[in-house]
């Protein structure tokens, strides 16, 4: 097992699955077929739908859920509930997807302003120098030989709008 870093972690969650439609499909059905027909054993099937997850980066449970509402279609009204699944999950997916990145309709604070409190304000601590790695500083060296001997002056204005 290869190990992912947090930063293609965070590009996998936000690009998200790829998968096309065909294939989607074709994978559910043969899975479903499989497991009603038993024509292979459960290790087979699991197998083989373990790959395709892994190539598509589809999640489990999502595919799961698809794969039960495509066992509708064959029974009585299969259509019309399958639908009906559908258009629910449509119309709700939208408030969990914001609800779950931190949009959520959580309660707000309206208490009005609190008195402030003295407190003892420490002595702000000079920045110590930024380590930059060698990259880094190979870049500002290069930024710094292009800009040239500009030096930026401040303007500092007086009242009225006229510059010192």
């Amino acid at each position: 097992m290869t190990e992912v870093s947090e930063g293609q972690q965070v590009r996998k969650a936000y690009d998200g699955p790829k998968v096309e439609h065909d294939a989607l499909i074709s994978e559910l059905e043969a899975r479903i077929r499989e497991e009603h027909a038993r024509s292979s054993d459960a290790s087979e099937s699991s197998a083989k739908m373990k790959k395709f997850l892994d190539e598509t980066e589809l999640n489990s449970q999502a595919v799961s859920w698809g794969k039960t509402i495509l066992k509708k279609l064959p029974k009585k009204d299969g259509q019309t509930k399958a639908m009906d699944v559908i258009r629910s999950l449509k119309e709700i997916l939208p408030m969990i997807e914001n609800h779950v990145a931190g949009q959520g309709t959580g309660e707000m604070d309206l208490e009005g302003p609190q008195e402030d409190t003295e407190t003892d304000e420490e002595p702000i601590e000079e920045p110590q120098p930024e380590v930059q790695d060698e990259e880094t500083e190979d870049f500002n060296n290069a930024v710094d030989a292009n800009m040239g001997d500009d030096v930026v002056t401040p303007i500092d204005f007086l009242p009225g709008g006229d510059a010192a």
